[in-house]
């Protein structure tokens, strides 16, 4: 037993001994090799250029000014950074949130601007960053591909909604005195800030603007505006902005590009006028004479005062906006500490309905639906598919022909064995015949769907909020651009575990949206701002005549319109198509319901139309909404959007928005029943929401909700009743005359002298609940129009 175990013992023994001599040959060997590879590696770095050889990272230099002066708010936030570095350095300047690269919820698309930083040089550029992305805690960063070439903090400060920001572009900062005053006893708990701009600081997207709720304009001598920031400002008013524009001795430089918002026209002179007793409505006058811009009065825009036969104070509206201008210059000395600038600025005009609970989620532009919004853009009628009949005709042949025409005629030359080649080949032939069939119908361009809603005014310009859809031909990178207006990914979320690399929007030269990865056949979806020349309105008048009504529409446009339709409470009358400058007339009978409006369903519309519609109605923040109301429908191309470096097949649908009034009869009694006169919320003290389809509405919290109701484009002499449609609720009207609110039940309607404003405007407060849906306060007026 002990020889076996000696045995073993020295079999190990040997064996381990031949294992380690193998190990440190291996190792020697490696040890060898190594060092052999890293004489090589050195050889080859000492033959290499130098510019071969890659550099350390290059520091740039990053300064932040977001919003203004620091502060911010808005649903698109302009952030002013500064750029520099000591050596050539280009790539891309963005923003992300913090730990975002360990987050589950990453944003599905972010600003990204790329920059080319020469050795010494400086640079400035904005970033448009959405709401949810401009945080102080945000980080702005520059990359050079996965390179951080440097990154800064965002800072400042975000405001609420009981902030309300005053942007003054003005060469001179004493012309904003007159608002600080103005706003700081007339806006009760509202903090107010006020921002000195210079021409080169405002943006040239609308959207940018958001973050002002007034933008006053006067003594701008020194520069111009460029035509984007033109476009920028005429789209930010459409959405609900507030714009001043002064006059006096500089008011044709301080207009210079803006003269078609104006609701007057200048002359181009200037004159003193003495009588200033019209500015008693808000205080008693200032001391004359005053210097002014003379000007005239645009057709549609309404006159708030004037003084010997002079314009001084003019008011239009754009969209859901309005746009003020004074005559003369905003700063004069003898204006500056006039008591009526309170009530003028802070009460009645500038500063009404504004610092409201707006909700700040996902971005849908004027859109608030965006399910309907997808569903419309899915119908694209140029997308286009293989015949189901044309399919069964192929597939019936190929039946046929693999089957007894093949094995007859085979059979007939006695060739059976043929029939293996030929059935593959046919099926082959076949197969590449349907692919090209396919092919042709799809074509070799990319499809893009442009659909939106158009708001005309009535000097020709038109803003347009829509959406555009691209479908890809083949699995790549796309960018769609726009050479001006706004462009942003159309994304049910703002952020997404899904949304790994995101959308990189650059607004450097118009607006694009970069795709990455797009698959082959994929949709991408986008919204769309932009601002045209349609070259009027679409309009429209009734007149009661022997118990009927008699009405025409015309088509002011440049643009064909289809279906043209009237809306006259209950009912729907089609008017069919116009051409640029027709019109057509038509009766009704004199017993509408006025109080109720048409469901979509309703209305006779399909497919795209039935879900534009939709958008139409569930968006009044986008446009007012009428009992009283005319549309039509184009397929012009207004949109103007392209994919780089790829050819487009595009098609294109438009609701465009029209004005319908009620007309005086032939003695000049002018009767509106409930429900024609349409109703603005000015004021509320939490968010409120409605069905869309009727006259109802609803608040978050329970508070009050202020309407107000302009019946100056009636052009009314004289108003006779004012009649008030109660709903068994606390109401309150508001008194001119004494300031106060007022019982509904407690006014008499035959008098209603105290409760229209200078300009014939009236406003009527509600309390609801929570959550209770209440109807709209509806108000009936008689009376004599102007002849």
């Amino acid at each position: 037993m002990q020889i076996y175990r000696k045995l073993l013992i020295n079999f190990f023994v040997l064996t381990m001994g031949r294992v380690w001599k193998r190990v440190i040959h291996m190792l020697k060997v490696r040890s060898c090799f190594r060092n052999w590879l890293l004489l090589l590696i050195a050889g080859w770095m000492l033959v290499l250029p130098a510019g071969q050889l890659e550099a350390a990272p290059q520091k740039v230099d990053i300064r932040v000014e977001p919003g203004w002066k620091g502060e911010y708010k808005g649903e698109f936030v302009p952030v002013r950074i500064q750029l520099s570095a000591s050596g050539n350095v280009s790539g891309e300047v963005s923003v992300e949130l913090p730990n975002q690269k360990w987050s589950q919820q990453k944003p599905v698309a972010y600003p990204l601007e790329k920059v080319e930083l020469p050795a010494g040089s400086t640079k400035e550029i904005t970033l448009i960053v959405p709401n949810q992305l401009a945080r102080p805690d945000a980080v702005i960063v520059f990359k050079s591909g996965q390179v951080l070439m440097g990154s800064q903090i965002m800072g400042g400060k975000r405001l609420g909604n009981n902030d309300l920001t005053i942007g003054i572009l003005s060469d001179d900062p004493q012309s904003a005195a007159p608002f600080h005053k103005a706003v700081g006893s007339g806006t009760k708990n509202k903090s107010i800030h006020t921002y000195p701009l210079n021409a080169k600081e405002i943006p040239s997207q609308g959207r940018a603007l958001s973050g002002f709720d007034v933008l006053i304009i006067n003594r701008l001598a020194s520069e111009s505006l460029t035509p984007a920031q033109i476009r920028a400002i005429h789209l930010w008013v459409s959405q609900g902005g507030k714009l001043l524009i002064g006059g006096g001795n500089q008011a044709s430089a301080s207009v210079r590009g803006l003269e078609s918002l104006l609701p007057v026209e200048l002359t181009g002179k200037t004159v003193s006028v003495s009588d200033l007793s019209s500015l008693s409505l808000w205080a008693t006058p200032p001391q004359g004479p005053l210097t002014i811009s003379q000007s005239k009065l645009k057709e549609g825009s309404r006159l708030l005062a004037a003084g010997g036969g002079e314009v001084l104070l003019a008011q239009r509206d754009l969209g859901q906006g309005k746009i003020y201008y004074a005559g003369y210059d905003l700063a004069t000395e003898s204006l500056i500490d006039w008591p009526g600038n309170e009530k003028l600025w802070g009460q009645e005009v500038l500063f009404v309905g504004l610092g409201q609970n707006h909700p700040q989620g996902r971005i849908g532009g004027a859109f608030e639906d965006l399910w309907g919004l997808k569903t419309a853009l899915n119908q694209m009628p140029h997308f286009r598919l293989p015949s189901i009949s044309t399919l069964i005709v192929v597939f019936a042949l190929y039946l046929l022909l693999v089957g007894p025409v093949i094995y007859w005629i085979f059979a007939r030359m006695k060739k059976h064995e043929w029939n293996w080649l030929a059935v593959p080949v046919i099926g082959i032939l076949t197969a590449m015949g349907l692919f090209l069939y396919g092919n042709h119908l799809r074509g070799n361009a990319v499809l893009v769907h442009n659909i939106g809603i158009v708001h005309a005014d009535d000097h020709g310009g038109a803003s347009i909020h829509g959406a555009t859809a691209m479908v890809s031909q083949e699995a790549d990178d796309y960018v769609l651009q726009a050479a001006d207006g706004f462009l942003w990914p159309l994304e049910l979320e703002s952020f997404s575990p899904k949304a790994d690399g995101g959308h990189g929007v650059s607004f450097q030269n118009g607006a694009s949206i970069q795709y990455k990865n797009v698959p082959q056949w994929s949709k991408r979806d986008a919204y769309v701002e932009q601002v045209a020349q349609i070259g009027g309105e679409l309009t429209g008048t009734i007149t009661r005549q022997n118990h009927q009504l008699i009405g025409e529409v015309k088509n002011g446009t440049r643009l064909k319109l289809k279906q043209v339709q009237v809306m006259m409470g209950s009912r729907a009358l089609l008017i069919g198509d116009l051409a640029p400058g027709a019109v057509k007339r038509f009766t009704a009978p004199d017993s509408m319901n006025w109080q109720t409006r048409l469901r979509p369903e309703q209305m006779g519309l399909k497919d795209r139309e039935l879900e534009l519609y939709r958008q139409f109605l569930f968006n009044p923040a986008l446009m007012p909404v009428s009992n009283l109301d005319v549309i039509g429908w184009t397929e012009e191309p207004l949109l103007h959007v392209r994919v780089k470096g790829r050819k487009i097949n595009e098609s294109n649908l438009y609701l465009v928005k029209g004005i319908m009034r009620m007309e005086a009869d032939a003695s000049g009694k002018l009767m509106l029943p409930f429900g024609v006169i349409p109703s603005r919320v000015i004021e509320s003290t939490d968010r409120i929401y409605g069905d869309g389809y009727t006259e109802t509405i609803a608040m978050e919290n329970s508070g009050t909700i202020t309407f107000e109701y302009a019946l100056d484009s009636y052009r009314f002499a004289q108003i006779d009743r004012l009649d008030v449609q109660s709903a068994g609720r606390t109401e309150e009207i508001y008194d001119w005359k004494s300031g106060e609110w007022k019982p509904v039940s407690a006014m008499n309607p035959k008098s209603p002298s105290s409760y229209l404003s200078p300009d014939h405007r009236v406003r009527i407060r509600i309390q609801i609940q929570a959550h209770q849906m209440s109807g709209k306060p509806m108000i009936a007026v008689e009376g004599r129009v102007k002849k």
